[in-house]
């Protein structure tokens, strides 16, 4: 769903039904289908076009990549468990806030990091070159967070935290995926 074209009663209804909301889990006193739902379904959520095209043009770049070479059912699990993976780390963070998270980046960061890892054309995993990009994307995305260098999107408001889980859990999802099928 794309917010900018869609009424204002329509936008909050899916805000509040789709987003994820950090402090409404800070209760389980009552668990709702909202609380069940809500770290799949803030992923279909985009606040303009800008923000859909450039996950859209993410998610055929990455995801392509990792379907023709290992399997949907691999694109698939990365997808799900890095946005799952990068909303998790968002709440540990920011569990008492009531601002909604919306967009797909988490997930596309854990595709985007399979695929540079992949790249690295590694005969075995080495640890060290897999830690150097990780602490380079992570020193990125905080820089970002920090400077607005990117104004124009208010690259200050983006959950940066949501991009950093997705982008850890994409490693961890290629090295156990090299691990167990030793490829």
């Amino acid at each position: 769903f794309i917010l900018k074209f869609i009424g204002y009663d329509k936008k909050i209804d899916l805000i509040i039904n789709f987003s994820f909301t950090p402090n409404l889990y800070s209760s389980f006193e009552k668990i709702s289908l909202y609380h069940l739902m809500s770290p799949f379904t803030y992923t279909l959520i985009h606040i303009d076009t800008t923000h859909f095209f450039i996950n859209f043009v993410s998610l055929l770049a990455f995801g392509s990549a990792i379907e023709r070479k290992y399997h949907t059912s691999i694109y698939l699990i990365t997808l799900i468990v890095s946005s799952v993976s990068g909303i998790f780390l968002h709440y540990l963070f920011y569990y008492n806030s009531d601002i909604p998270v919306i967009g797909a980046s988490g997930g596309i960061c854990g595709l985007m990091s399979f695929v540079i890892i992949d790249n690295l054309n590694m005969k075995e995993i080495h640890y060290g070159k897999i830690i150097k990009i990780l602490i380079l994307f992570i020193s990125l995305f905080f820089l970002i967070s920090i400077v607005d260098i990117l104004p124009s999107i208010k690259s200050q408001t983006i959950a940066w935290v949501v991009h950093t889980g997705g982008f850890i859990s994409g490693i961890i999802i290629f090295i156990t995926y090299k691990i167990i099928y030793k490829k």
